[in-house]
């Protein structure tokens, strides 16, 4: 049977440690270690994996406009909101409270 391994988190800076301290060393703040659960604990292993390299940036000039091709909603207010209508493969999430001008459904 595999040992079980523990983890340690100080809830003010994040610092871990493999035992639990009384004080941070780190942010010496007293009593603060938490132990993580397997699930946490790998959740702050992938949280440590190294980023991907930046890349160069670009001026906005040299961006090249695509061209989307837009559908009507016959409802002309939400054209003007979706800037010119649904954009196909698009997601819209329309929200609001009921009878305040806005209908049930589209």
């Amino acid at each position: 049977m595999a040992k079980k391994t523990s983890l340690f988190e100080c809830q003010h800076c994040g610092f871990t440690s493999p035992k639990w301290l009384g004080k941070c060393v780190q942010c010496n703040a007293w009593e603060s270690f938490i132990e993580l659960n397997q699930t946490q604990k790998e959740v702050l292993n992938a949280l440590k994996k190294p980023l991907p390299q930046a890349q160069k940036s670009v001026s906005i000039a040299e961006i090249e406009h695509e061209e989307v091709i837009k559908f009507s909603s016959t409802q002309s207010e939400l054209d003007i909101v979706l800037g010119g209508g649904i954009a196909k493969g698009g997601l819209y999430l329309v929200g609001g409270v009921l009878g305040w001008g806005n209908p049930l459904c589209f």
